[in-house]
């Protein structure tokens, strides 16, 4: 019985740990995933070349537009699944509870209360568990799964132009093909103008279906 006790203690202290390497081993392998797509673009690139070209292309004329349309349909279709695989209400209750832990640590801290601290720190792996489990595997994966097509057209597409370019708003010019040699931070310039829409994009929809969900319920 204290084998199996002390089994059953060692498993769940540990999974906090294991719960914690998730987000970081996720975010490794969409990055390993992105750069085996990105290096087979060319092979990968015209089968969503006859889906995605008819469709936002625009005739190979308006570049720009073309990274805005694919910034807004990755940014809606993205935050709809994360909204569908996240349960708000228990998000926002865990984020309470875990606003009021950090707060009681800071004072504790603050006043030197020793035996506060102590307590406080055997609480921790399971308010560390609490926020894993509104985490889901499929939340944070499915978003980048569908960004990954998207770049990867954007990058065949792109490099299939003559030389597109865009002015920049502090004067000169940047290119968007993908394989310019000017660039910010090593990026092409079409990441960058790509990332600016979709993040905002990204936040507006978001509040969009919260907004939404909360008028159902009332």
């Amino acid at each position: 019985m204290t084998d199996e006790r002390g089994k059953t203690t060692t498993d769940e202290r540990a999974q906090p740990g294991l719960g914690a390497m998730k987000p970081m081993l996720l975010m490794m392998f969409s990055m390993i995933l992105f750069m085996i797509a990105i290096s087979q673009y060319q092979v990968i690139g015209p089968f969503l070349d006859v889906v995605l070209h008819p469709l936002i292309g625009f005739g190979d004329k308006h570049p720009f537009w073309t990274i805005a349309c694919s910034a807004f349909v990755v940014a809606f279709v993205s935050s709809l699944v994360t909204h569908l695989n996240t349960d708000w209400i228990q998000q926002g209750k865990t984020r309470h509870i875990q606003s009021t832990f950090q707060k009681e640590m800071r004072e504790a801290m603050r006043t030197k209360n020793t035996y506060k601290m102590k307590r406080l720190q055997e609480m921790q792996p399971e308010i560390t568990q609490m926020a894993q489990t509104t985490m889901s595997t499929k939340t944070m994966m499915l978003p980048m799964l569908i960004t990954i097509p998207f770049w990867v057209w954007l990058w065949y597409f792109l490099g299939n132009l003559w030389d597109p370019v865009m002015v920049l708003p502090w004067g000169g010019y940047g290119s968007l093909s993908a394989g310019a040699r000017r660039s910010l931070f090593s990026f092409p310039w079409f990441i960058i103008v790509y990332m600016v829409i979709s993040m905002p994009s990204h936040q507006f929809f978001t509040r969009l279906w919260k907004t939404i969900k909360w008028h159902r319920m009332q």
